[in-house]
């Protein structure tokens, strides 16, 4: 199995907290302009089926690269790892933004790790829950450990595609952190719930400047 790189954390599934009131008023803005007129994130199945909340995800990823929202983002990435030197640290440019409704068939990305499908050693991953997130509407994660038994047993089925991972029940606010060696996927909303969240990876600095890696930025001073 490859070995992490780079002097940020590896973090195996750490649970952190942070106030995320200021970004959920922007995506709820958002989501209005766009004619959803959603009571809460939490109730945007009420209006948002599954073609309309893929639609609404895109549309936030696409706007998540302006100013203000990638204000807000770093912002919450500095409140979230108040231990890094913010200035050698990079973000990723355009922050993923998802909107999970019930019985969305398409949207739920299946198990892999971001090593897999091309990201670097060096990056990390920061998983924003904007609201509850239970039972088959939460992010589906295992440690590193178990990680790497699967991994290295040739337990799961090539692209990952069938194989179930525990979900990693959480509230509004909390922050998962951990790398791009840890398995973790979604599965199809079974509860009668929406689950919007953020994930956004940050790496070194340096090394994106080094390899001209456009998908990052500085992450901005307060």
């Amino acid at each position: 199995m490859p070995r992490l790189t780079g002097f940020l954390p590896a973090w195996d599934l750490e649970r952190r907290r942070v106030d995320v009131s200021a970004l959920e008023a922007w995506v709820l803005e958002r989501l209005r302009s766009r004619g959803h007129q959603v009571a809460s994130l939490a109730r945007a199945h009420e209006v948002l089926d599954p073609a309309k909340a893929l639609e609404a995800s895109r549309a936030l990823c696409f706007e998540g690269d302006g100013h203000e929202a990638r204000a807000l983002v770093n912002a919450l990435v500095r409140a979230a790892l108040p231990e890094l030197p913010f200035d050698a640290v990079a973000v990723q440019a355009i922050p993923h933004f998802r909107v999970l409704v019930p019985k969305d068939q398409v949207s739920p990305v299946p198990v892999h790790t971001d090593h897999h499908i091309g990201h670097g050693l060096d990056e990390r991953n920061l998983w924003f829950a904007l609201t509850d997130a239970r039972r088959t509407a939460a992010l589906h994660a295992v440690p590193f450990a178990e990680s790497k038994r699967l991994l290295d047993d040739g337990a799961l089925d090539p692209g990952f595609t069938r194989h179930r991972l525990p979900p990693l029940e959480v509230k509004k606010g909390e922050v998962l952190l951990f790398t791009p060696l840890h398995l973790h996927g979604a599965q199809v909303v079974e509860e009668p719930m929406t689950r919007v969240s953020l994930d956004v990876r940050i790496a070194p600095l340096a090394s994106v400047r080094a390899r001209s890696r456009a998908t990052f930025v500085a992450l901005e001073a307060r």
